[in-house]
């Protein structure tokens, strides 16, 4: 049964009309290859290829819902590979970390949702514990 902070983010994430994320293409590869058999999941129409192997994704609110659960199952599965649970468990931590950080009222306002940036160097958010 999820807990308390994957049930946050989830609902969180289902009043999301749209959120990019910024990431390595191969990261992005890795969300696609393990999201894009949930239910919800609707791959983008549109991938925005950045310098440096970068991309930019914008996903809808409920291929975000479909991300984080795929997510949050993958870094607590026992029989995938330690490394393949790892990188799960980072994406999935700064995409929460992002998604619960958003104030939904003031996107209402027209206010921007930041994007969910998977890469130390380009100021990806410390994951909460």
């Amino acid at each position: 049964m999820p807990g308390t902070h994957i049930r946050s983010a989830l609902e969180k994430a289902a009043g999301v009309s749209s959120i990019t994320f910024t990431c390595h293409f191969d990261t992005w590869g890795f969300i696609y290859k393990h999201a894009h058999e949930a239910g919800n999941f609707n791959g983008p129409k549109v991938v925005d290829e950045q310098p440096d192997g970068f991309v930019a994704v914008p996903v809808s609110g409920p291929t975000l819902v479909a991300v984080l659960e795929t997510l949050w199952r993958e870094q607590r599965n026992k029989y995938r590979s330690a490394g393949n649970r790892a990188i799960a468990k980072r994406i999935y931590d700064v995409t929460s970390t992002t998604v619960e950080a958003i104030d939904l009222e003031a996107a209402e306002r027209g206010t921007p949702i930041p994007p969910v940036v998977i890469d130390a160097k380009h100021g990806t958010a410390d994951p909460q514990p």
